[in-house]
């Protein structure tokens, strides 16, 4: 295109002797510019590979200091973290290890090693650290399977429920120290009963909000991607771990990037026993995530009969569309699963074109209900049953 430009400015005919030279320029000149652009190329792919070594570098470095502690944790080595942690008030217990940054408690929990994550725990570690994903140890467990680890964790939580590690470290330095003053004044000769007194006053007197609070913590934990141990462990179909959180109040509303719950997560993944503690639990059997799916569809996406018939008998919507106008009953027909197909429709379920006519029905139906007076029949009796109706109204 230049060239072009340029000779009709020059006015240059065809073949003459300008034209020629003007094409050496331009081949030259184009060289030159591809050269450089190659050789900056190169040095940023150079320089970008040395940025990468030198971090690599750097985290080995970083980590490589509590690697041999971390290894005995994970693999069960208890002599030798004692050997590590006995008359050493200062060890790095807490030390990270790895990309995403992993404490030697988090592989302790990971591998299921109760008497590490006790010896680790009363030294004591930090229950409450995170990684470089915002996970912490309750995590690790959950992924794992470890019912037993994750029931101890919240044990701990509640009996010494402190906020943070240093809280805790700076508490049994105090209780040393006054320790010391205690035993000076028993070797000064001060009577006993004003020594236990003044020794009472160091025991900090915990509070049933306090044990709530440190649980609440531990297990409601969210990650980088808004994931608790709940849904870790729904995700893998941990049965008793589940259970387990469930009964001590870990939140079944928590919604995940792709705002999932963990009721949404256990279904895709068939982990029917699962979804159906969670809904005993309190979890939102309609919940809709980001494309607007519910548990419902998953399950008929899955092709699950058991999941779907479980689903519609815990009292699932069989209505509920997308804003593509994706229903369950859509969905099972595009997978080819006719029972399915052939029991949502025994369940209620409409066809697209027969749910668009009930919609406007249920809207004249509803505008004329708000339009008349309202009477004791229309009137709801109690809060759930408003509620429910409300909800109702709302998902139609």
């Amino acid at each position: 295109m230049a060239e072009k430009i340029l000779a009709k400015s020059l006015a240059v005919k065809s073949g003459s002797p300008l034209k020629t030279n003007l094409n050496g320029l331009l081949k030259k000149s184009a060289k030159k510019v591809i050269a450089s652009q190659g050789l900056v190329a190169e040095v940023k792919k150079k320089a970008s590979v040395g940025l990468v070594r030198k971090k690599k570098e750097e985290r080995k470095e970083k980590g490589l200091r509590g690697f041999p502690f971390h290894l005995a944790c994970s693999t069960n080595r208890l002599d030798v973290v004692k050997h590590h942690l006995i008359g050493d008030e200062d060890y790095p217990i807490n030390e990270r290890y790895g990309e995403v940054q992993e404490t030697p408690l988090m592989f302790a929990c990971y591998k299921g090693h109760l008497d590490i994550v006790r010896t680790l725990c009363e030294y004591p570690a930090d229950i409450y650290a995170v990684n470089s994903n915002y996970e912490n140890c309750v995590h690790y467990a959950c992924v794992a399977g470890h019912a037993h680890v994750v029931e101890y964790l919240i044990s701990f939580a509640r009996e010494k429920p402190l906020k943070t590690f240093q809280q805790r470290k700076a508490l049994e330095k105090y209780q040393l120290k006054r320790q010391r003053h205690r035993q000076e004044q028993l070797d000064a000769g001060i009577a006993e009963i004003d020594v236990q007194e003044s020794d009472e006053e160091v025991e900090p007197e915990w509070e049933e909000e306090d044990a709530d609070k440190a649980e609440d913590r531990l297990i409601n934990q969210n990650s980088r991607h808004h994931a608790t141990p709940l849904m870790r462990a729904s995700l893998k179909g941990h049965f008793e771990i589940v259970e387990l959180l469930v009964s001590r109040g870990a939140s079944v509303t928590v919604e995940n990037h792709h705002k999932d719950t963990a009721l949404s997560i256990a279904i895709a993944n068939r982990h029917v026993a699962v979804g159906m503690m969670l809904i005993s639990g309190g979890a939102d059997k309609n919940h809709r995530n980001k494309v607007g799916w519910t548990p419902l569809m998953m399950a008929a996406g899955n092709g699950d009969f058991t999941t779907v018939e479980s689903l519609v008998k815990r009292g699932c919507n069989v209505n509920i569309d997308t804003k593509n106008g994706m229903t369950a009953l859509v969905v099972a027909k595009a997978r080819g699963a006719e029972r399915i197909v052939e029991f949502l429709k025994s369940s209620g379920a409409l066809e697209k074109e027969e749910l668009v006519k009930a919609k406007i029905q249920w809207a004249i139906e509803e505008e004329a209900r708000r339009n008349r007076p309202m009477t004791a029949e229309d009137r709801p009796t109690t809060s759930e049953q408003r509620r429910r109706e409300q909800s109702t109204i709302r998902v139609l």
